[in-house]
């Protein structure tokens, strides 16, 4: 999984920041997220699974927040572990698509998406 620089949440757009230490006292903690500075925080140095699972760990709290759900921390690192798994064992369901520009006609559309299509998949007419 890519680290995004930042990722927007029920209209609110986070920072994410890998860092050596976390602004919150407890030494613990492998992530954090600050709700008034839209920041979430992840601890450098952990593994790229452990690091992947405390994003939408720290992801779901501001979920939660939005739709106001108790922060229950077992529950939100259940979700984070059942999300995270769907993500690395299904990647084709969450790869970039190309977005056509608005406005085009139909025959600009085509054209469109033939060079989108040879973009992403090559040329197959050789």
């Amino acid at each position: 999984m890519t680290i995004p620089e930042s990722v927007k949440i029920g209209g609110i757009r986070y920072k994410v920041e890998v860092v050596d230490a976390l602004d919150v006292e407890n030494a613990d903690l492998v992530g954090s997220i600050d709700y008034r500075k839209q920041r979430i925080q992840l601890r450098a140095g952990m593994g790229s699974d452990i690091t992947a699972q405390t994003l939408w760990h720290e992801i779901l709290h501001a979920i939660f927040v939005n739709l106001g759900f108790d922060q229950d921390e077992t529950r939100i690192e259940q979700f984070a572990a059942v999300l995270n798994a769907l993500v690395v064992d299904n990647p084709e369901m969450f790869e970039k698509r190309a977005a056509l520009p608005a406005g085009l006609n139909g025959e600009e559309a085509a054209q469109a998406i033939a060079q989108a299509s040879m973009n992403i998949y090559g040329d197959k007419s050789a």
